[in-house]
């Protein structure tokens, strides 16, 4: 499961998720955009339902990637452990995607033994590999390198205000969405 807002998905999103796929090793990874992160409490610049609609553009035609609604059919905000706890079933192997860096606030996320009980984390280096936290049960993480993507959504905010290009950072399917989102 790799979470986020995808306010909007770029290229960057679609790189970590194949590595991690490539990687780990897995059959499917799942992005899973918020309706409301507890993190960013402001909200999105895009309505849940385009950012979702963004998501499912991004990932077409790329086998192993898939997209789920499942947050944004609960009421906010979006915590990882409930999102969890729905994807869980028998026979299901979960990893949780994150950045290697985001591991040092993981204690202060909601239910984090729970989190650790149900998915693996998948620990991603985005640039130099990064240390854990002393105190983290390394054995439940594996380490995922990434080739580095210096790319943010707020990036691509700020580049669709000042009207600049966007069409080679985002996949062609969400500078389709974004096109018509704001026409």
């Amino acid at each position: 499961m790799l979470g986020g807002s995808f306010d909007p998905p770029h290229i960057g999103h679609l790189v970590l998720a194949q590595e991690v796929l490539w990687q780990l090793g897995l059959d499917e990874v799942v992005l899973v955009p918020c309706l409301r992160s507890p993190h960013k409490p402001d909200g999105h610049r895009f309505d849940p339902e385009v950012r979702l609609q963004m998501v499912e553009a991004a990932i077409r035609g790329h086998d192993g990637l898939a997209a789920s609604r499942v947050e944004l059919d609960r009421e906010p905000p979006s915590y990882t452990v409930e999102t969890l706890r729905q994807l869980a079933g028998p026979g299901v192997e979960l990893w949780l995607v994150v950045g290697a860096d985001q591991l040092h606030a993981f204690s202060s996320w909601r239910d984090p033994e729970e989190i650790l009980g149900l998915a693996r984390i998948a620990a991603v280096d985005r640039g130099p590999a990064e240390d854990l936290p002393p105190d983290f049960d390394v054995s439940r993480v594996d380490r995922v390198t990434m080739p580095r993507v210096d790319l943010s959504s707020s990036e691509i905010r700020r580049r669709l205000d000042a009207d600049a290009p966007i069409w080679h950072l985002v996949p062609s399917g969400v500078a389709d969405v974004l096109a018509v989102t704001r026409a």
